[in-house]
C-alpha cells in the first residue's frame, strides 16, 4: 500500500498539469459575480490545489 501511495504522489504533479492545460484558458481567473449558494468556494479555479478543506 506505501508503494501504491507513493507511485499517486509521484504522479500527481504531472495529473494536474493535465487536467489544468484541458481547461479553458479564459476560465482559469473567472470568479463569479456573487459566492451566494457555493459554500467555502473563494477562489479561482487556480486557488483550488493551494485551497485547504
Amino acid at each position: 500500500m506505501i508503494a501504491t501511495t507513493l507511485s499517486a504522489l509521484a504522479e500527481f504533479p504531472s495529473q494536474l498539469e493535465q487536467f489544468y492545460d484541458a481547461f479553458p484558458r479564459e476560465l482559469t481567473r473567472w470568479i463569479p459575480d456573487s459566492w451566494e449558494g457555493c459554500p467555502r468556494s473563494l477562489s479561482e479555479y487556480l486557488g483550488y490545489p493551494l485551497h485547504e478543506g
